[in-house]
């Protein structure tokens, strides 16, 4: 007799084990790469955060916190300080990661037969969840502009609508929902269907006078979650943790799915001392404009097309088999994010790198394209 998994998992791809990233590179005789392919951020982790966890480490023999009582009032404060004046730490949920995050709202909230709206294209852990929960995703192309198409994803919603995905920057786009467009969609929003708002680049994004990341709903309406992350300007990428803001009603919910000690000591210290850093974020923050504004000139220059950001990467046309590319590139030391498997043939993810970096990468760039 065969052991038979869930049959809602027949619907996702096996895993397939590959092998270290930069260890894979070395067999291949690439000694050296320059990471442009995770939205990393390329000024490191805090050196804040590093003493935290060298300071944490001799206690790494004892359980976490599992109510993650000091980080959660830390992020509460910092909210609060921010403008949302009614935080608490009963609206703070920490996890391991956005996607453990992802995986337990899916746990909490879809049932076999519920449908999940999301755009097409954007992060995949969202897909991921629904499937593995028997859901059903509605994907919803992005516009010309490789904007959300909020009406097109109010008119998909149903009676069978448990749940709408907006990725805030979005990944991969880059592009971002401004406030009058995000309050418009959410009036036309039923209030049993839930809300999910992953803004994991929003840092990135307060240059934009319009942009929303959350604010003024996540505390009045209790159909609304937002998503936020330590592994993009914060740099804890490893160490794999992120939190949601949300009515304690709804977190209340999720609290009965989640493992207990989910989220590791060496995280929670950095986490919290990373929210001390003012000036890394300062630092990360001028690093990516500059950068941003040296890669739109190199693509003007190269007569490319590119998705103006609001994140630290870029999306950009290439015109060519993108996969093709994407080995090309590595095999000059350039790792970046082909686009096909995003629906985006013909298309790069690069993230915004140091100066040295971005040079890097568009000499690599103009070398495969014979530029």
């Amino acid at each position: 007799m065969t052991v038979h998994a869930r049959n809602e998992l027949q619907n996702l791809p096996d895993y397939q084990e590959g092998k270290p990233f930069e260890m894979a590179c070395a067999e291949k005789g690439i000694s050296a790469v320059t990471r442009l392919c995770f939205n990393e951020n390329p000024m490191g982790m805090s050196p804040l955060a590093k003493q935290a966890i060298v300071d944490m480490a001799g206690r790494a023999d004892r359980y976490p916190d599992t109510f993650i009582y000091e980080l959660r009032e830390k992020i509460a404060a910092k909210e609060r300080k921010r403008g949302l004046a009614a935080v608490t730490r009963e609206n703070v949920f920490v996890s391991n990661g956005s996607d453990e995050m992802i995986n337990l709202l899916g746990k909490t909230f879809l049932s076999c037969g519920d449908e999940a709206i999301i755009a097409d294209p954007t992060f995949p852990q969202f897909e991921t969840t629904i499937i593995s929960m028997g859901a059903k995703a509605i994907k919803v192309p992005v516009d010309g502009a490789f904007q959300h198409d909020l009406a097109a994803m109010q008119k998909a919603i149903t009676a069978k609508t448990k749940m709408i995905f907006l990725c805030n920057p979005n990944n991969p786009t880059g592009t971002y929902l401004g406030k009058e467009a995000v309050s418009a969609f959410l009036e036309q929003v039923p209030d049993n269907i839930l809300v999910v708002m992953d803004v994991a680049y929003c840092e990135y994004a307060q240059e934009e006078p319009d942009y929303d990341q959350g604010d003024d709903y996540v505390l009045k309406q209790k159909n609304v979650i937002v998503l936020r992350t330590f592994s993009k300007i914060y740099s804890l990428a490893g160490l794999r943790i992120g939190y949601a803001i949300a009515c304690p009603e709804l977190l209340a919910q999720m609290q009965k799915v989640r493992e207990p000690f989910n989220v590791n000591i060496l995280a929670q210290a950095a986490a919290a001392a990373a929210l001390d850093d003012i000036d890394h974020v300062v630092c990360t923050l001028a690093n990516n404009e500059q950068g941003k504004t040296y890669l739109y000139g190199a693509f003007a220059e190269m007569g490319l097309a590119y998705v103006p950001t609001a994140a630290n990467f870029v999306l950009v046309r290439i015109g060519v088999d993108s996969k093709a590319a994407e080995k090309a590139l590595l095999a000059l030391g350039i790792a970046v994010k082909a686009g096909a498997p995003y629906g985006l043939e013909g298309y790069l993810r690069v993230t915004i790198g140091k100066r040295s970096d971005n040079e890097k990468f568009i000499a690599a760039l103009k070398q495969v394209l014979g530029k």
